[in-house]
């Protein structure tokens, strides 16, 4: 009735720099299933009272990026009897650090008068540092953009799943669910320097931007100036 799984995982990825090439990330999850539990500790559970299942975890994942972004790289183009090389426009990210993502969850799933009525509940909370970011620089800099690691960026939230039979008999069952989720995404910090990220523009109309206290890809649009009748 009782269950404790502990993981643990490391990874070595030659995309990152050497001296954080290597990174470790673990996880444990506990479960308790309270219907079995019970009359096992000498107690009784109520006949209508089919199961009662509780849980908590904990997870960490790493996460490496792309070939190619902490070395200096060039590019060969052929045309007519010459060709030319030309360096990339990223700047390399020599200390890239791996992105970490650390996540705590907990629920509960209950089901009453033989699994005809059933109630699943869950509460997350996952917080992203690290991040993988491109940000723009100077042209004059010689390149145009460049790979940190920023931010904190953090995802919770509630999913609930409620299910029943309302009618079951031997020539006829009707069984029917109701689910809802809903998610909070907030950036909680980029960096010291960058407040704003600009993911993406459409002809100067709208931006898709990250920025400190949002939610990672609002878009925002020029609005409309207006009279006094609207």
């Amino acid at each position: 009735y009782l269950f404790l799984d502990i993981t643990a995982r490391n990874d070595w990825s030659s995309t990152m720099s050497k001296a954080n090439r290597s990174y470790f990330y673990p996880s444990v999850s506990l479960s308790g299933v309270i219907s079995d539990m019970v009359p096992k500790l000498g107690g009784q559970m109520p006949e209508w009272f089919t199961f009662a299942k509780v849980r908590a975890s904990y997870a960490q994942v790493g996460n490496d990026t792309d070939p190619f972004i902490i070395n200096q790289t060039y590019s060969y183009i052929a045309g007519g009897n010459n060709g030319y090389v030309y360096k990339s426009s990223k700047l390399p990210a020599v200390d890239l650090k791996p992105e970490k993502t650390g996540s705590f969850e907990m629920g509960v799933d209950v089901r009453f008068f033989g699994d005809r009525l059933g109630l699943d509940f869950s509460y997350y909370n996952s917080n992203t540092t690290n991040q993988l970011i491109s940000i723009p620089m100077p042209l004059a800099s010689g390149y145009q953009n460049r790979f940190i690691n920023a931010g904190k960026v953090q995802n919770k939230g509630i999913e609930i799943k409620l299910y029943g039979t309302p009618i079951e008999t031997k020539a006829f069952s009707w069984t029917t669910q109701f689910n809802f989720s809903k998610n909070t995404n907030t950036i909680k910090e980029l960096t010291e320097d960058v407040k704003t990220i600009t993911l993406g523009s459409e002809d100067f109309i709208a931006n898709v931007v990250a920025e400190e206290g949002g939610s990672f890809g609002d878009i925002y649009v020029r609005g409309f100036q207006r009279n006094d009748a609207g």
